[in-house]
């Protein structure tokens, strides 16, 4: 398995043999730094003049429930707000990270199926990109159809531990990588026609190198890095063939999906953005050019005390960071 900053590990499968070593790397020498920037070699987004007038509405937290929601994008629509792509998070059937893969019908509590069905027909009239929160990384134990068979296995026979959703107090599981298919093109299929849905977002996929691995020795390609990237790869593209349109990620390593991915909120350093030296150069120079990425992250984890709501001060330096890295305009909930 690759791991960050340079180190890599080979462990073996649970049975104890172990994939034959075939690896190719590169080294690159220049007293120039411009000259040692890794190039990514990823297509280019189709999407890059769509998104590039875009600002990103990520869309939390919401009291009027989807027809309120509905209203909402109504009333933006006649304030002249045109260019707008929409992340809608919290509407899923259990409820936010809760119960997945399970995604469908939508949330009860926020007007269900029907309540859904309002507002994504509503921001296509209105000619808005609508993106769903969705996730098939993090298996959750009370999804009904849970399966022991369905959890990646480490290379010692354990379970892979995923997400843990304090609200609940439920720790997820990693799904197999080989699993990934059966549960997206039942689901994410269902979000599409349902919903009206004209992009998509995937949850958790980007922050991080493709590390959804699995070492049990009876799964499809255990053990395997590249089999896990070609997976990865297959589900960012059948997202963007099911929903018609660009697909967005949550953000951190996002730089390594550049172009198979059109745009993620591009969070720098790990968290703490606020304070960390602006190094514009690779992200202008290599990312850039394959896709559109917005903001600079999370407000909670650009903030370096963790704060979801910025002051005016923030906010412009911000804006200032979104400026410098070319990267289009991207709102939160949380300040309003």
């Amino acid at each position: 398995s690759l791991q960050p900053l340079g180190t890599t590990r080979y462990a073996p499968k649970t049975d104890g043999t172990r994939n034959a070593l075939r690896e190719r790397v590169y080294a690159t020498v220049s007293p120039e730094l411009l000259e040692v920037l890794p190039n990514l070699p990823n297509p280019a987004s189709p999407f890059i003049s769509v998104l590039a007038k875009k600002v990103v509405f990520d869309w939390w937290s919401w009291g009027g429930g989807f027809e309120g929601g509905a209203r909402y994008l109504k009333a933006l629509k006649g304030y002249g707000v045109d260019e707008m792509a929409i992340v809608y998070h919290v509407w899923q059937k259990h409820g936010y990270d809760n119960g997945l893969p399970e995604h469908v019908p939508a949330m009860e509590s926020m007007g269900g199926h029907a309540g859904m069905q309002v507002l994504g027909s509503t921001a296509k009239q209105l000619g808005y990109l609508l993106s769903l929160h969705e996730n098939y990384i993090d298996y959750y134990p009370n999804y009904p159809e849970y399966t022991e068979g369905g959890v990646a296995l480490t290379s010692r026979g354990q379970k892979y531990e995923a997400w843990y959703m304090p609200s609940t107090g439920i720790q997820s599981y990693r799904l197999k990588p080989s699993w990934i298919e059966r549960y997206v093109r039942d689901q994410s299929t269902k979000v599409h026609d349902w919903y009206h849905t004209t992009a998509s977002y995937l949850d958790v996929h980007s922050v991080n190198l493709p590390w959804q691995l699995d070492f049990d020795s009876k799964a499809e390609g255990a053990a395997s890095f590249r089999y896990s990237f070609d997976k990865t790869a297959w589900l960012f593209d059948f997202m963007r063939e099911t929903h018609n349109g660009p697909l967005f990620g949550e953000g951190n390593m996002h730089a390594v999906w550049a172009g198979r991915i059109d745009g993620c909120e591009a969070q720098i350093g790990g968290r703490a953005g606020e304070i960390k030296p602006v190094l514009v150069d690779y992200d202008l120079l290599k990312v850039h050019p394959l896709t559109v990425n917005h903001g600079m992250g999370y407000y909670s984890r650009w903030h370096r005390l963790r704060s979801g709501r910025l002051t005016d001060a923030e906010m412009d330096k911000y804006r200032a960071q979104e400026l410098a890295y070319g990267h289009a305009g991207f709102l939160n909930t949380g300040i309003f």
